[in-house]
């Protein structure tokens, strides 16, 4: 199919859609399209645990310089991601708050999917595989240590 600028948007979308698992140009934009999936893992988690802690001490939003200041890296990289799981809100650039479902998540009371696929930061497609806080964590890690003073 050769697409070009008298192509209707409906076969431009059919066509962007049915390659973005494995990426695409935009025929109409130019722009790069492609479904990338996100794993819960380790350092998400361990951001998370440590909002949470924050959150329950203060009960005010948290800046991510915040959690560094103890001079221990406690942000992520890919901390923003976990608003797709519903486990924390975010508000301007770096301030974040735990929801209840990112707190129970926290202290292991729920499960959540283990992946999400995003396109353009939306999500197409979750997990139907769960996984746990501590799963999250991986092994060796210690819970219980992590965990310790937990307000």
């Amino acid at each position: 199919m050769i697409l070009g600028p008298k192509t209707p948007l409906k076969e431009a979308r059919d066509y962007v859609d049915a390659r973005a698992r494995d990426g695409v140009e935009c025929p109409c934009c130019r722009h790069f399209v492609k479904v990338y999936r996100r794993k819960l893992h380790r350092e998400m988690a361990t951001f998370l645990i440590h909002l949470v802690r924050q959150y329950r001490r203060t009960g005010e939003w948290t800046h991510v310089r915040d959690l560094d200041a103890a001079g221990t890296r406690k942000s992520s990289t890919d901390a923003s991601y976990l608003v797709h799981w519903g486990l924390l809100e975010r508000r301007g650039r770096g301030e974040y708050r735990p929801t209840e479902e990112g707190i129970d998540f926290v202290m292991d009371r729920i499960e959540v999917s283990r992946w999400v696929e995003l396109r353009n930061n939306e999500p197409q497609d979750f997990s139907s595989e769960t996984v746990s806080v501590v799963n999250a964590l991986g092994s060796p890690f210690d819970y219980k240590e992590l965990m310790r003073g937990m307000p």
